[in-house]
């Protein structure tokens, strides 16, 4: 995974067609066909490059249409005990807290386009200390989480077992060169 002189993640190798897959899929979703399939320009010929097309954007309406099914109205979670449970009323107070609902809805739709979804579960602060603790109390907090920033391992001797996954924010920096001292 890691290596002496290496940078990781190895975005240009197995990650980088992934995270081209999701923007491309994004823009579909958006309706933004045109800068897509702009590049099979060549492919068509002359007459079909001239033809008149009416676009809909399919892509969209069937992403929302699953989201739609898939959490339309608010699920149900159980802790496996008794409705009057403490770990029941905990998990109800999670749900509640943290808008699972909303949050299922949108990664749903955000997986519509680009077939993963993630969560981050925390303890801390949703202002990270910004706000005083009496404000602002530590938490159980739950996040979606956006597939581009999360690099799946798979356990090196059972490949499709997930091992761990790695939450980074790719930068690119540039640098600039000085001239005379300046």
């Amino acid at each position: 995974m890691f290596g002496i002189g290496s940078f990781y993640p190895n975005v240009t190798k197995a990650h980088g067609e992934r995270i081209k897959r999701y923007r491309e899929n994004k823009k579909l979703f958006k309706g933004q066909h045109f800068e897509i399939l702009e590049k099979y320009n060549d492919v068509l010929s002359t007459y079909q490059q001239r033809q008149v097309y009416v676009t809909t954007n399919l892509a969209g309406l069937i992403a929302k249409k699953s989201a739609d099914f898939l959490f339309g109205e608010n699920a149900l979670y159980s802790s496996g005990g008794k409705d009057d449970s403490p770990e029941q009323a905990k998990l109800d107070e999670w749900v509640k807290l943290n808008d699972i609902h909303i949050t299922n809805y949108e990664s749903a739709l955000s997986n519509a386009y680009r077939g993963d979804s993630f969560y981050k579960v925390r303890w801390g602060q949703e202002h990270g200390g910004l706000v005083p603790k009496e404000l602002d109390p530590f938490r159980v907090i739950i996040e979606a989480q956006n597939a581009e920033y999360v690099f799946p391992e798979t356990y090196p001797l059972t490949q499709p077992e997930l091992w761990l996954s790695i939450l980074l924010f790719l930068l690119k920096f540039q640098t600039r060169t000085r001239r005379n001292g300046c």
